[in-house]
């Protein structure tokens, strides 16, 4: 499991503020924080709160938007104990 700094050493222009895609290219928010474990998405169009994903769940920064490994149907929710619904 990637850690916060590990990740930052990878990727050091990932930030706060920074919009979050899935692999369809929808923007599903904005990164409100990042965690020690993980990353906090403010919430976006298409989710009523805000949530969390894994740095692993990271694929790819086009342009200036964070790529995360999940496509519409399959984005992250309680239903994993690595994600967390943030309310």
């Amino acid at each position: 499991m990637s850690r916060k700094d590990e990740f930052l050493g990878t990727h050091p222009d990932v930030r706060t503020g920074m919009d979050v895609c899935n692999l369809d290219g929808e923007k599903l928010g904005e990164i409100e924080r990042l965690d020690e474990d993980n990353i906090l998405v403010e919430k976006g169009w298409l989710f009523p709160r805000d949530f969390s994903v894994r740095y692993d769940d990271v694929v790819d920064i086009r342009k200036d938007c964070l790529v995360i490994a999940e496509d519409r149907t399959n984005v992250p929710d309680d239903r994993d104990e690595g994600y967390s619904s943030m309310g």
